[in-house]
């Protein structure tokens, strides 16, 4: 560093120590007065500018200097530039930080890369990123990355039938069931592919800066669910599930299910009623009187009327959905109704009492008819009517369509029940759970008694109870899905709502929870919902 200064008989220099700046002032002769900002400017002339000066000793030296007494002060201290390297916890990721010299030693890129070497980084340091820190006092500059180890993915089902719809609907973000079209029903063969399952994968090992491995967690490795009925794994492929017989398949967790196809042409005295272990499929129309009751769908292609209609999947009627028929009441000698699990869709419903565990789509219009959907009832596909006329509809969460109301002025109830039904499916579901624990105690309670007893069970008892077993365990990942379904529905169902598109019409009834409104002229469309425990229209 110069020792030089503008101001007379004043010199500026480091210390023995080679930190502290000194400032010394023999005075030959006569000075003239000057400023704090002049003995500062005579510090950087000197090349102690960027020093840390200590204001207190500077404003002694300017009062000294202006009185001509000699001094010698230290005035600040030269500092060298600084950095360090931090590691995280995790030991993937080295940040470097710098401090720019204060009248020192600037930080080398030398010095920074023996840093690293003791901290025993030993992967590919990013030198561009160091040299930046150096020239622009970087802070927390990334420098030097492990990589993390890739967990392997558990086993992953793929359905080679990308048209096979699932038995449980799926919730979107808002709660309500997302329902695809019910539309044309999937057949397939004995034989037919119908899942693959991929492995369970090895994941990807990781290492950190150090080189150290981080080893991969193997995926979860599952298998197809137990027990599918009208299906089976492929003698010749154990990744392969392919249909055991010719039928209609329905997706599962971790498998699917092929249900045995019943096809008649029509419904009616020479075919007779139907009561089927799978799915029925009408290729005509269901004549008045009849009854068809399935384990799986019914799909009728035509229309039905005044028949009795039951299924533990879904009801699908390509035509009209008729009840009772115009016709004197004493010539109808069974109370039709159609009840479905699942869902029911029709192209039109008059005179009908409809129920449905999930919900009821109609393509055109609904008359005089007593609706009831867990979740959701939707009149109108976008180019039809979409109207509800006269009767009752009841919802757990949504009703809509486009005109809600009876031109005459007939009686219409719509009613959202908020959560209602939702908590008797649950109290159902907690049943289920409660019946499905005793019969597991009562198969495990053989089982340990073939264990510790093996004279007392014989080798086929003991078979039956571990397939017995297997196929509680199914039955009760079922009902934990089915829980985790329902509870997002109720919580959802605080949002129950009654929508027209088009316009609510005069004399309707409007229920949703325990709060009712009536129209009391046609209003445009729009939202009946609560809001803060009332029922407001928006």
């Amino acid at each position: 560093m110069s020792e030089d200064s503008h101001l007379k008989y004043l010199s500026i220099r480091l210390g023995e120590d080679g930190r502290a700046v000194m400032a010394c002032f023999s005075p030959e002769g006569d000075v003239e007065e000057t400023t704090l900002s002049n003995f500062r400017k005579a510090i950087e002339i000197a090349g102690f500018g960027e020093c840390d000066l200590d204001e207190d000793a500077l404003l002694e030296a300017t009062g000294n200097y202006n009185d001509r007494t000699p001094f010698e002060l230290a005035i600040g201290a030269a500092s060298d530039g600084e950095f360090f390297i931090k590691i995280d916890d995790d030991q993937l990721s080295a940040y470097l930080t710098c401090f720019n010299p204060r009248g020192g030693t600037a930080v080398t890129l030398e010095s920074i890369l023996e840093e690293a070497k003791n901290k025993e980084i030993t992967v590919d340091l990013d030198m561009e990123a160091i040299k930046r820190a150096i020239a622009e006092e970087g802070d927390s500059v990334l420098i030097a990355s492990g990589k993390p180890a890739e967990d392997g993915l558990d086993s992953r089902f793929e359905s080679l039938l990308p048209e096979m719809k699932e038995r449980v609907p799926q919730v979107d973000e808002e709660g309500i069931a997302n329902f695809r079209d019910l539309g044309e029903i999937l057949v397939v063969y004995t034989g037919d592919s119908l899942m693959r399952r991929y492995p369970a994968g090895d994941g990807e090992p990781g290492f950190t800066i150090s080189g150290a491995p981080i080893p991969a967690k193997k995926g979860m490795s599952l298998e197809f669910t137990a027990g599918l009925e009208g299906a089976e794994i492929d003698s010749n492929d154990s990744d392969l599930l392919i249909a055991k017989i010719d039928g209609c398949p329905y997706l599962i967790p971790n498998g699917v299910k092929v249900e045995p196809v019943y096809t008649v042409k029509n419904v009616d005295l020479h075919s007779g009623n139907i009561d089927f272990l799978g799915t029925v499929i009408v290729t005509g129309e269901v004549q008045s009187g009849m009854t068809i009751k399935a384990d799986g769908d019914i799909h009728i292609k035509g229309s039905t009327e005044g028949a009795i209609l039951i299924a533990k999947g879904d009801i699908v009627v390509t035509g009209g959905l008729i009840g009772h028929p115009e016709k004197p009441e004493t010539e109808l000698k069974i109370d039709p109704i159609t009840e479905a699990g699942g869902s029911v869709n029709a192209n039109f419903t008059q005179n009908a009492v409809i129920n449905a565990g999930q919900g009821i789509f109609i393509r055109d219009y609904t008359m005089m008819c007593k609706l009831n959907a867990a979740v959701q009832i939707i009149v109108g596909d976008g180019s039809r009517r979409g109207h509800i006329i006269g009767g009752v509809s009841t919802a757990g969460l949504l009703i809509k369509a486009k005109t809600i109301g009876s031109p005459s002025r007939s009686r219409t109830v719509v009613i959202a029940r908020t959560s209602d039904t939702l908590y008797a499916r649950m109290a159902k579901l907690s049943e289920n759970r409660d019946d499905l624990k005793v019969r597991r105690f009562k198969v495990r309670k053989l089982i340990d008694l073939a264990v510790n007893k093996p004279d007392r069970v014989s080798a086929s008892a003991l078979e039956s109870a571990n397939s017995t077993l297997a196929s509680l365990d199914d039955e009760e990942q079922q009902l934990n899905l089915d829980e985790v379904q329902l509870k997002k529905e109720i919580a959802a169902s605080r949002g129950a709502m009654i929508k027209a598109e088009v316009n609510f019409l005069e004399g309707v009834e409007v229920r949703v929870g325990t709060k009712r409104a009536t129209t009391t002229k046609d209003r445009s469309g729009g939202t009946y919902r609560l809001k803060d425990d009332e029922l407001i229209f928006e």
